[in-house]
């Protein structure tokens, strides 16, 4: 006999009713997985949005500190500045 035979291997052939359940458990588990690789998509288009704002604020908060220090250098060579600096301090 040969090792396909069903009763010669001892295992009989699904019914119809259980290839129907499988089919649709392989379906389910297809769906799960287009849907758990569109989150993972969907998180790292996240990341690279919030990581290009991060960048934007830290671009921008340099060039205030260097905004900021220009000001304070031009404070201390202004000679009303210092005038008024003077008034107030006597």
């Amino acid at each position: 006999m040969a090792m396909t035979d069903t009763a010669a291997s001892g295992t009989t052939a699904p019914a119809a009713g259980e290839d129907r359940r499988l089919r649709a458990l392989e379906d389910q588990v297809r769906d799960l997985d287009r849907r758990v690789e569109n989150n993972r998509l969907i998180r790292d288009a996240w990341t690279l949005i919030i990581f290009a704002i991060a960048v934007v604020a830290l671009l921008a908060s340099i060039i205030a500190v260097g905004f900021g220090m220009r000001a304070i250098d031009e404070a201390e060579h202004h000679p009303a500045a210092m005038a008024a600096v003077a008034a107030a301090l006597t």
